[in-house]
């Protein structure tokens, strides 16, 4: 196994840490070859992983990993043609707050994307609303990112103030949930609302 210095949840296996570790550290050369040498491993098992260990259920940062590697892991089976761990994970769309949430993220996305903020405002507050009201490991890793998207739609409506708190409250997030990578996005994203630029 790839050496590492953390110390990992006992109740996590040489597999998961290796998977989960290269995929949230980013190593994108070295993930598909460990998934094609773990494949028949991670078929027979990902269903056993859905659930978060006890042993870490709770600690913000153990949890984040954790989740982060388990969607991560899934979304490249779905990238291969692969849908079956990530259907597991989220399940039917209308049952399932979390499919719902993302579909809503990715729209709002695209109308940023196409210079439509108020359509993108419009979409993300109810959901940020709805998270809000409820907890959870999903929820820790999509509000910062709904929050965030928030931000830059006000920034770019105009409405700086608006925006600098909701790209402010991405940041705290990204910051209790040890998302090193959030952090620096929504930090230098304040910095270019309050330099007048573009978000």
């Amino acid at each position: 196994m790839w050496p590492f210095s953390k110390k990992y949840p006992k109740s996590l296996s040489s597999i998961q840490i290796e998977l989960f570790e290269t995929i949230n550290r980013g190593k994108t050369t070295r993930i598909v070859p460990l998934i094609n040498r773990y494949n028949d491993v991670i078929r027979h098992e990902f269903h056993t992983w859905t659930s978060v260990p006890s042993d870490i259920r709770g600690d913000k940062h153990w949890e984040s990993w954790y989740t982060s590697g388990l969607i991560g892991l899934a979304d490249i089976y779905k990238q291969c043609g692969v849908p079956t761990f990530i259907d597991q994970l989220m399940g039917p769309p209308v049952d399932n707050p979390i499919a719902r949430w993302t579909t809503v993220m990715s729209a709002a996305q695209t109308a940023l994307n196409e210079k439509q903020p108020g359509i993108a405002a419009t979409l993300i507050e109810p959901v940020i609303a709805e998270m809000l009201a409820v907890s959870g490991t999903a929820v820790d890793k999509y509000l910062p990112m709904c929050h965030g998207k928030a931000g830059a739609a006000y920034f770019a409506m105009g409405n700086t103030e608006d925006a600098l708190v909701a790209t402010q409250r991405a940041l705290t997030a990204c910051k209790a949930s040890y998302d090193a990578e959030g952090v620096v996005i929504y930090t230098n994203n304040l910095k270019r609302m309050r330099g007048g630029h573009d978000a």
